[in-house]
């Protein structure tokens, strides 16, 4: 699907659930809440991609865990140019 640039937060909340409704993950119910990089209550993603990432050109998404979830957190990092979801997995916290 096409996303109208920029993305906006709303809109990558819209993603990050398109997102995890088509690659459920199990412990997870939805978004709790979606971050720029670097905003007050955001922290510093620890995760592996092969390829650097512009963090300051993303939102980071951050799942919400059921009650039975245990391990790390799980986040979405998303493109603010193009929604592309370049990173879905965990927080490594």
């Amino acid at each position: 699907m096409e996303w109208k640039s920029p993305i906006t937060q709303q809109v990558a909340k819209e993603i990050a659930t398109k997102y995890l409704t088509e690659h459920p993950v199990a412990g997870i119910d939805g978004i709790e809440t979606i971050l720029s990089h670097g905003e007050p209550g955001s922290r510093e993603p620890a995760y592996y991609y092969p390829e650097p990432i512009d963090l300051d050109k993303c939102w980071i998404a951050y799942a919400k865990p059921t009650a039975h979830r245990f391990g790390g957190s799980h986040i979405l990092i998303i493109s603010k140019e193009t929604g592309k979801v370049f990173y879905s997995g965990l927080d490594g916290d």
